[in-house]
């Protein structure tokens, strides 16, 4: 529904690619703002990496549109990659605290 929307939009509206430009630089300047007050560290593209910029906006886009109802069964599904993704990384990072923790007693 929001694709149709947005090509509504861009077919009736004059200038609308003008609108489209304005939101991805928006959306890439909330990007580099959040990495670097949020997050405390620099954004790719701050790195000299100019694929950075250009994958930033293929990536800022896409999420919006995803956030707006685009193809959200594969939405879904990359939330369930990622959420099990996170569990595998905790569990070894648990195991790693297990085993550190294990070997200091064993050198005292």
């Amino acid at each position: 529904m929001m694709v149709g929307c947005l090509s509504y939009y861009a077919s009736n509206v004059d200038m609308a690619y003008h609108h489209f430009y304005i939101a991805m630089m928006f959306s890439r300047l909330m990007d580099i703002l959040g990495h670097y007050y949020l997050e405390k560290k620099k954004p790719a593209i701050m790195h000299g990496n100019i694929e950075g910029l250009f994958f930033g906006l293929i990536y800022d886009t896409l999420g919006l549109l995803m956030y707006f109802g685009y193809r959200q069964e594969l939405r879904y599904d990359l939330e369930d990659l990622v959420e099990e993704r996170f569990e595998e990384l905790e569990e070894t990072r648990l195991a790693q605290i297990k085993k550190l923790e294990s070997e200091m007693k064993k050198e005292k």
